[in-house]
């Protein structure tokens, strides 16, 4: 996620069940320091940080029951997303797909909906 906000080599990004909103996720359990830049949340959420990597193609990938990134949390986040994508003219550029179970990469799902995408930006 923070590499694909900041790096410009990168041309598509495929976060799994990472994305959510701050206070929601990494900020209400015990959790590994890798995911947050301290302080961040005092200026940023996680949508403003994916928000850097428009216009590029995004797929967000979670899952239903995911404790650590509650669904309800992440539709919320990928909603202010979706805002930060629309301002820069890349709507059809911000998907989000849910896989049916928990903290895991929905690879199928997440392949499905990228691959056109980027064949869009070739």
């Amino acid at each position: 996620m923070y590499a694909a906000a900041m790096l410009q080599g990168i041309g598509f990004a495929i976060p799994a069940c990472s994305f959510c909103t701050f206070a929601d996720s990494i900020m209400s359990i015990y959790h590994c320091s890798d995911n947050y830049i301290p302080s961040l949340c005092r200026f940023a959420e996680m949508a403003d940080v994916m928000g850097l990597f428009a216009p590029n193609p995004l797929v967000i990938v979670a899952g239903q029951t995911d404790d650590i990134f509650p669904i309800k949390a992440v539709r919320k986040a990928f909603k202010d997303l979706q805002a930060i994508y629309r301002a820069a003219g890349a709507q059809d550029q911000c998907k989000l797909i849910v896989g049916p179970q928990g903290h895991r990469f929905y690879a199928d799902l997440a392949w499905k909906r990228m691959l056109p995408m980027m064949n869009e930006n070739v």
